[in-house]
């Protein structure tokens, strides 16, 4: 999305809705979350409040241009700043109320998963809440090089009970040995540090600092999608991401180097046009699939900066945008083989992000990599949207954090350096709860929270 166009927020909702709203959503019941990209910052707020039927409440989402970041890498963190600083503005003003605290987003570039083992003798007695965190524990340490990254979330994939496996849920059985598959999602520290420094120089304390691939791959795939494989592809404007499931357990994510902003490059250097002008024919006149025979041929279209007609051509145009989106999805099939080779996708491809926004993207992807091709669209059971949605798929990440940390509110906040003292003398306190009271858990008021609490919920539990 051009810059340009977006110099006036997009907000998404009636202001004089939030007149009356003001007064009825208490400040200390909503939920801020921000997504810091390439070409705008994105804001979600909703309600800390899930409605009578469960779902989570968006209020409002906006979006500001963004500056001084370039593929998830910060180039001027004054110019990121204001950028945040300028669309929580907004947001006050729109709502009403004053924001002190959000979830950040943290993109796919410099993230690895770490996959490790762990078990724990139980000696016949049955599993408890402390023996998950034990024996998830006993896995962390195990996992290589954990000392030098920062933990941005960990769970377990899987357990397995003397020899029974592929069990998701152990609480309440009887054996003699836990063991488990764990995934640690790592960051580079120096990454995460600068990145969090954006929204203190905003003036903004962090909730939370999530892994946006995998939380809008929790919010956005059905069940079934996650157990038959499939493949969450986030198209950006600098960058596409992508996650990938099977059998109910994430697998891993990736980045290509390649998003929407290539297109138009590509619209603007072809047909010899500003960058803002080829944009503007990205977003409002391409279309990859089209019937030419039912459009016109050729029109104009006029350029106010430079006081310029351009004569423009449709085949020409969607010619130069095909082949690009085209290398996109058959780099996208490179990284999954190259990565995931003998994992079959039965589910297809599921595609999010700004750029799956591109009227024909979906039978281009079709083509190209043979398999089944889906729109993101928000179900109605899950989410509650205030006024008219249109479905927007460029907000996928910012509803996505909101839905996480309302679904998951024991994970929130919570310390994740298991090499810290404080996070080891915790777990250990909520381990000895156990044994002063005849063998049964009791709920600490500890601030590192269960584990077991934290990760309830994920993979269908």
């Amino acid at each position: 999305m051009s810059k340009k166009l977006l110099n006036n927020p997009l907000i998404l909702f009636d202001k004089n809705y939030f007149k009356i709203s003001k007064y009825t959503v208490p400040s200390e019941q909503y939920i801020v979350a921000v997504d810091v990209g390439s070409s705008s910052v994105k804001l979600a707020i909703a309600s800390k409040i899930l409605d009578e039927k469960n779902r989570v409440q968006i209020f409002a989402l906006l979006e500001r241009p963004s500056f001084g970041i370039k593929k998830g890498v910060i180039t001027d963190m004054s110019q990121v700043s204001s950028a945040v600083y300028d669309v929580v503005a907004e947001a006050e003003a729109v709502i009403g109320i004053n924001i002190k605290e959000v979830l950040i987003g943290i993109s796919a570039s410099g993230v690895e998963f770490v996959h490790s083992e762990g078990y724990i003798p139980l000696s016949g007695n049955e599993v408890e809440e402390p023996d998950v965190d034990r024996v998830v524990h006993d896995s962390l340490k195990k996992a290589f090089n954990l000392r030098d990254k920062e933990i941005l979330q960990f769970f377990p994939l899987s357990f397995i009970l003397d020899d029974q496996g592929g069990i998701k849920n152990p609480l309440g059985m009887v054996g003699e040995k836990l063991s488990c598959r764990t995934v640690v999602i790592t960051a580079e520290p120096g990454s995460i540090r600068n990145f969090a420094r954006i929204f203190n120089q905003a003036e903004l304390d962090i909730i939370d600092k999530l892994y946006m691939p995998f939380v809008a791959s929790e919010q956005i795939l059905t069940q079934r999608q996650k157990s038959v494989g499939s493949v969450l592809v986030d198209i950006g404007y600098s960058t596409t991401t992508f996650v990938v499931w099977s059998n109910e357990e994430i697998l891993g994510s990736g980045v290509i180097n390649l998003g929407s902003e290539k297109i138009t490059s590509d619209l603007s250097y072809g047909l010899q046009t500003s960058i803002d002008i080829g944009e503007e024919i990205k977003q409002n006149h391409l279309d990859l699939m089209g019937d030419q025979s039912s459009l016109p041929e050729d029109f104009e279209i006029f350029d106010p900066e430079t006081r310029t007609n351009y004569s423009l051509n449709l085949k020409e145009i969607n010619g130069f945008a095909t082949q690009r989106v085209e290398e996109m999805f058959l780099m996208l099939l490179k990284k999954l083989y190259e990565n995931f080779g003998s994992v079959k996708f039965p589910g297809g491809l599921i595609l999010t992000g700004g750029g799956s926004n591109l009227k024909g993207i979906h039978e281009i992807a079709r083509q190209i990599t043979n398999m089944p091709v889906y729109k993101n669209v928000y179900n109605d059971r899950d989410v509650k949207f205030i006024l008219d949605f249109n479905d927007d798929p460029v907000y996928a990440n910012v509803i996505s954090m909101v839905a996480y940390a309302l679904r998951h509110p024991d994970e929130m906040g919570t310390d994740r350096n298991i090499f810290d003292n404080d996070y080891r003398n915790q777990r250990d306190e909520r381990i000895n709860n156990r044994g002063n009271n005849g063998g049964k858990y009791s709920n600490s008021k500890s601030s590192n929270k269960s584990i077991w609490n934290s990760i309830t919920g994920i993979f269908g539990r």
